[in-house]
C-alpha cells in the first residue's frame, strides 16, 4: 500500500460515525495480500475499538491456487472479531454479489434498534453463524 492509501484509511478509521460496515478483501493467491491487509485490520482494531462495526473478510480470485488455508482465514476473522468471512471469483461469478448483500445484512442488526431486527428477516439467521463462512 502506498502513502496515499494509509492516508485515505486514516481518515476513514478516524471518521467512525461515517463507516458502520467494512469488506475487506485479499486475495486468497497471494499470502502477501493478508499480510497487507493485516496492517489495515490492525490499525483498525487500535483506532476503533470502542465503535460497533460490521466486518466482513472478502477472499477473492477463489478461481486460483490457494495461497492462503481456509484454517488462516478463520483465524483472522477470530482475531479482529470480524462477523464472518466469503470466499469469492469475479471471474466465475461466486459469491460476489453475496459478499454485498451479506455484509448488508450482517450490518442492519448493529444500525437499527434490536426491536426491528425481527423484521429484517433473513439478517438474524446469518448473525447467528458468527465466526463461521457465511456461504460454504
Amino acid at each position: 500500500m502506498g502513502s496515499y492509501d494509509i492516508d485515505f484509511l486514516s481518515r476513514l478509521f478516524f471518521e467512525p460515525q461515517r463507516i458502520r460496515a467494512f469488506m475487506f478483501c485479499f486475495a486468497i493467491d497471494d499470502k502477501q495480500s493478508l499480510v497487507e491487509l493485516e496492517k489495515v485490520l490492525t490499525r483498525l482494531t487500535e483506532t476503533r475499538s470502542n465503535d460497533t462495526y460490521t466486518g466482513v473478510l472478502i477472499a477473492t480470485k477463489s478461481d486460483l491456487n490457494h495461497a492462503v488455508s481456509q484454517k488462516e482465514i478463520e483465524q483472522i476473522v477470530l482475531k479482529y472479531n470480524l462477523d464472518g468471512y466469503l470466499v469469492t471469483s469475479s471471474k466465475l461469478d461466486q459469491n460476489v454479489s453475496q459478499a454485498f448483500e451479506t455484509c448488508f445484512e450482517l450490518a442492519i442488526p448493529k444500525l437499527i434498534p434490536q426491536d426491528l431486527v425481527a423484521k429484517v428477516g433473513r439478517s438474524e439467521r446469518i448473525v447467528k453463524q458468527k465466526k463461521k463462512c457465511i456461504i460454504c
